[in-house]
């Protein structure tokens, strides 16, 4: 059962035992006269009456504040729980993309990975807008890493490009067409090292990129107009909203089987993204 529905169990059992005996106070409460009396009982009906009534007074407030306390626990733990899979940064570039209508989603099907370094049970996914300066800044950052998590952690890129960069999508088709040449991530790591053009990325400037890594010229311009790579493309930007994406960089941690356990959303420092992969890695 899901802690907030265990939470609203035990938060109704209380209640409920707590109103019922506090109605049992109130019953008896008229027909004692007064409620401290100075005089002792002059029956044992009197005495088991005002007996029941401090039992059932002191048990309506007893219940009462076990309530409050088991709901306060249960706010902590929730909080504590979301705070674990949720890791926010604002260095982030908000996607103005028009709202898409996608069921979100807990795992991630692994089968869909078209490009990843080292290797490991766990998988670091960061989804790009190539023309994102914080996009570029995640991205060096995680290279970084990758050394130091090698036989741990697989480490996949894929894009999330956004309407706020209107070439951005044609640039993700680019790094897809390099790929096929098995030029993913040196594509990326070229188009990176440009400097942006006042007008923004142009198609000169995508081939430009292709020829410093000795792609053949011919295929790369053939693949820029393949509606398959934009679908590889679409696919991606599709699984990133799905995952929680509202802008780039946004990265997910996920297990052998594909299943979500953190999200990041914005540039994480690299001490938050350790301390979040070695306490995955020792559980």
């Amino acid at each position: 059962m899901p802690i907030a529905a265990k939470i609203l169990q035990g938060w109704n059992i209380a209640l409920l035992y707590a109103g019922t005996n506090f109605l049992y106070t109130i019953k008896h409460l008229t027909s004692l006269n007064p409620i401290m009396p100075t005089q002792p009982p002059t029956s044992t009906h009197e005495y088991h009456t005002r007996h029941a009534f401090w039992a059932g007074f002191i048990t309506a407030i007893g219940m009462s504040a076990i309530a409050v306390i088991i709901v306060s626990i249960g706010i902590v733990a929730v909080n504590k729980e979301h705070a674990a899979n949720n890791i926010n940064s604002n260095e982030q570039e908000v996607a103005t993309n028009a709202p898409v209508n996608v069921e979100p989603i807990d795992a991630v099907d692994l089968n869909n990975i078209r490009y990843s370094t080292s290797s490991g049970d766990l998988t670091f996914i960061e989804y790009l807008d190539l023309e994102s300066s914080f996009s570029k800044k995640y991205y060096e950052e995680i290279k970084n890493l990758e050394a130091r998590y090698d036989g741990r952690i697989r480490f996949v890129v894929k894009h999330f490009p956004l309407n706020v960069h209107p070439t951005s999508k044609q640039d993700a088709i680019a790094a897809e067409c390099a790929g096929n040449q098995d030029k993913f991530l040196e594509y990326i790591d070229g188009f990176f090292a440009q400097t942006p053009p006042a007008n923004g990325f142009t198609e000169t400037t995508l081939l430009s990129v292709a020829n410093t890594l000795s792609l053949d010229a011919q295929a790369f311009s053939t693949c820029l107009e393949n509606e398959e790579t934009l679908f590889e493309v679409a696919q991606d930007a599709l699984e990133a909203t799905a995952s929680g994406a509202t802008g780039t960089p946004h990265s997910i941690l996920v297990d052998k089987n594909g299943k979500i356990l953190t999200r990041f959303k914005g540039v994480v420092s690299t001490a938050q993204l350790q301390q979040t992969f070695d306490e995955t890695l020792q559980k």
